[in-house]
């Protein structure tokens, strides 16, 4: 009898434990889908090398990493070319003069745009890059307006720590043949035609590829601008990480951090050509 009991309190003590186990694997499998539905956040598109590369060839004659003087003496030889062609075209010497101090003007005016983010107000704090930068992170910003030959666009360089880890281009929508009829979802299918397929994460279109970061924004609204901001990953990565730690409470989402959370004016003539038409025609 005592030998049966003792079989009997051993088949109990099984049996126990296989309910135990399976309730545990159950309720494991539970706990997997539970993950894997948090796992469903939106993240940017990748891009192939090729995609990559049409999205570099925005950027020009600028790379990241320049610094500030870096980027002063690539502009300044963009500008200087630019006028080049048209003083040796005239023979009037005011003429030649009066451009050249044009020409020089404008540079000066480039070189005096830099603003460095160190916590007091600018004119850039509700502006159309106000979501862009903060306040106190050794952040820094060049801007160039071009207007010249019919174009209408802006190009923000944005630094960190003193070397260029984004550029922004504000694309004036009236340029854009049917941009303004057509709204933001062209600009899209112009950006989809060279980066691929895009992916809508708080309300911008973003790609990726090992290290970049592009992205389409919609500042339609409010400034009548199509823009495109294209920045390094990993410099963006330690960005987030300044900001959290060091960036004065804001009430204007941060677009870096936003990015990570859900991931768990002045073009070359010659090299980068004009930007509205790199979009519309693709060259």
């Amino acid at each position: 009898m005592r030998g049966a009991r003792t079989w009997g309190l051993m088949a109990f003590a099984l049996a126990v434990s296989l309910v135990l186990s399976t309730g545990t694997a159950e309720a494991g499998r539970h706990h997997h889908k539970k993950k894997k539905a948090k796992r469903s956040k939106p993240v940017p598109a990748m891009m192939n090398a090729a995609q990559a590369k049409a999205v570099t060839a925005f950027m020009g004659a600028f790379k990241f990493g320049m610094s500030k003087d870096d980027v002063i003496k690539v502009v300044g030889k963009q500008i200087k070319e630019r006028y080049a062609e048209t003083i040796s075209n005239t023979d009037d010497v005011y003429a030649q003069d009066k451009l050249r101090r044009k020409r020089d003007k404008e540079i000066k005016r480039f070189r005096k745009s830099w603003i460095d983010f160190q916590g007091h107000k600018t004119g850039w704090d509700v502006s159309i890059i106000d979501d862009q930068f903060k306040q106190k992170t050794d952040e820094g910003m060049m801007v160039h307006w071009e207007t010249s030959e019919g174009r209408d666009q802006r190009r923000f360089f944005f630094f960190f720590r003193g070397h260029l880890y984004k550029m922004f281009l504000a694309l004036n929508t009236s340029a854009i043949a049917g941009a303004e009829d057509k709204g933001f979802d062209y600009f899209r299918q112009l950006m989809e035609s060279r980066f691929g397929p895009g992916a809508d994460i708080n309300g911008r279109v973003e790609w990726r590829s090992k290290k970049l970061h592009a992205q389409a924004i919609n500042k339609m609204g409010l400034y009548g601008a199509f823009c495109l901001a294209i920045s390094d990953l990993e410099t963006e990565g330690d960005l987030a990480a300044v900001r959290r730690a060091n960036a004065p409470d804001s009430n204007k989402k941060d677009n870096i951090l936003e990015a990570i959370k859900d991931n768990g004016q002045e073009p070359d003539l010659k090299s980068n050509a004009n930007t509205i038409d790199a979009l519309t025609k693709g060259k």
